[in-house]
């Protein structure tokens, strides 16, 4: 993780476009700060495993570490519709 800032800085002369998966947000993670040295960060959320306030909380955290944040994504959602009738309404 401390090689990452200088190979970011690398890879921005060389590439138009370089796409990060981090891990997850904790306490001793060097996220926000990897974060916010990229050019944006888009927030991926698990639907149904945290609450909206969580999440949000996480964007602030990484806005107060310089990081972009232009939105989110919402991951392994689930239909409680049974398909057919989703589709109906």
């Amino acid at each position: 993780a401390r090689a990452l800032p200088g190979w970011i800085e690398g890879w921005r002369g060389r590439y138009a476009h370089v796409v990060l998966d981090l891990p997850p947000l904790s306490q001793s993670s060097p996220v926000p700060r990897l974060a916010g040295i990229c050019d944006a960060t888009v927030l991926v959320v698990a639907a149904e495993k945290y609450r909206w306030q969580i999440a949000r909380e996480a964007a602030e955290e990484l806005v107060r570490a310089g990081a972009l944040v232009p939105g989110a994504v919402l991951t392994r959602r689930r239909f409680h519709v049974p398909g057919w009738l989703y589709h109906r309404l």
